[in-house]
């Protein structure tokens, strides 16, 4: 877990470009997992 001195601070670090960046990553990777598992027989 990050420290921040604010939550300020914090709010603005979650809504910089890299922490979008790592979120999509995160989500597509869940996505294309989800798929794998529902592709799956039986």
């Amino acid at each position: 877990m990050i420290q921040f001195p604010s939550f300020e601070a914090a709010h603005d670090w979650c809504h910089s470009k890299g922490y979008a960046q790592a979120k999509t990553v995160r989500m597509s990777a869940a996505t294309s997992l989800k798929t794998i598992f529902q592709s799956k027989p039986g």
